[in-house]
Order: C-alpha cells, then sequence, then structure tokens
C-alpha cells in the first residue's frame, strides 16, 4: 500500500493501492514474437504486436524490450 505522503494527499487516514503489472509474461511474449524471426523485430513490430495481442499498454512494452536488452535476451 502506498501512503498519502507518497501521493501528495495530505489527508489524514486516506491509503492506496498501486499495481504494477507483472511484466514478466509480456517479456515473454515478445522475446518469442521477436525469436520467430529470422532477422529479428522492430521496436515499432514488437510495439504493435504487444498492444494488440496483449493487455500492455505502449510505457510497459518499451520498458520491456529495455528490460529484455539489458539481460541480452535479444539485440
Amino acid at each position: 500500500m502506498t501512503s498519502p505522503d507518497e501521493l501528495g494527499d495530505r489527508s489524514p487516514g486516506k491509503y492506496y493501492l498501486v499495481l504494477e503489472p507483472d511484466a514478466a509474461p509480456l517479456r515473454r511474449n515478445l522475446h518469442e514474437f521477436a525469436s520467430d524471426a529470422p532477422d529479428g523485430r522492430t521496436i515499432p513490430e514488437l510495439t504493435r504486436y504487444a498492444l494488440s495481442e496483449t493487455v500492455h499498454q505502449p510505457g510497459q512494452v518499451i520498458d520491456a524490450i529495455r528490460q529484455l536488452r539489458n539481460v541480452s535476451s535479444m539485440s
């Protein structure tokens, strides 16, 4: 849970649940999709795929691609 101070709301007694989706399934899907193409995929192709085939938003797609590149799963 997140306290009011962390969200900028100073009202006493208010707490908010902040959900961050697990990116592991998205990373797996993107890795499999990219691996299916002999020459790899472009960022726009990966983004279109993720946005049309998953529930993730554009910012999550870019973050997942960065994470994959950081662990050298993709190049």
